[in-house]
């Protein structure tokens, strides 16, 4: 009897446990597929834009800008921003890695052992009171253009290039184009 018994016993420790370890299957393999899903709709996202998005792309790509030159004290050395990089690093979250550059080497440089912000005007921005055109140049390059006239400038075209990169908007370049005095 005692035989059969440990037997028997055996065979309930084994059920147990094998059930246990099936029940843990099915919720990994479920939590695997999850995951696996998650990632294709991250990878997925429609890059295609629309004028409200692209109106806020380019608002935070002034916003980031903007926040560099509120961070200078009255002499213009900038207070929070003590490294380069850590000004690129703020704008490659809205802007290509060129667009970066050329703005850090157009508005930055070190001065008595510290980042000084040049004052001289500011990078072109959109005029948010104003219309403009959002063309798609490519699958994953679209163009927002706006004309402006005064007397800084004279007439001129706005041009803001957006690029699709790492999953998101950025803006990749922004130039001028002067239009004829008859536009």
């Amino acid at each position: 009897m005692n035989k059969w018994l440990s037997v028997f016993l055996g065979f309930i420790a084994i059920g147990i446990i094998g059930g246990l370890i099936w029940s843990e299957l099915p919720a990994q393999t479920n939590e695997t597929k999850i995951e696996t899903e998650q990632d294709d709709i991250h990878k997925q996202q429609d890059p295609s834009l629309d004028k409200q998005r692209a109106r806020e792309i380019v608002s935070n790509y002034q916003s980031a800008f903007e926040s560099i030159m509120d961070d200078t004290d009255e002499q213009n050395f900038l207070q929070n921003f003590d490294t380069k990089e850590k000004i690129q690093h703020h704008l490659q979250e809205y802007l290509s890695s060129d667009y970066t550059n050329q703005l850090i080497n157009r508005y930055i440089t070190t001065k008595d052992n510290s980042l000084y912000f040049k004052s001289q005007g500011s990078p072109l921005f959109l005029n948010p009171d104003k219309a403009f055109t959002l063309t798609q140049e490519a699958e994953q390059h679209y163009i927002i253009s706006q004309e402006q006239n005064n007397e800084s400038t004279g007439p001129i075209k706005k041009i803001f290039h957006l690029s699709w990169e790492d999953d998101h908007w950025i803006v990749s370049n922004v130039e001028a184009e002067r239009l004829d005095e008859q536009n």
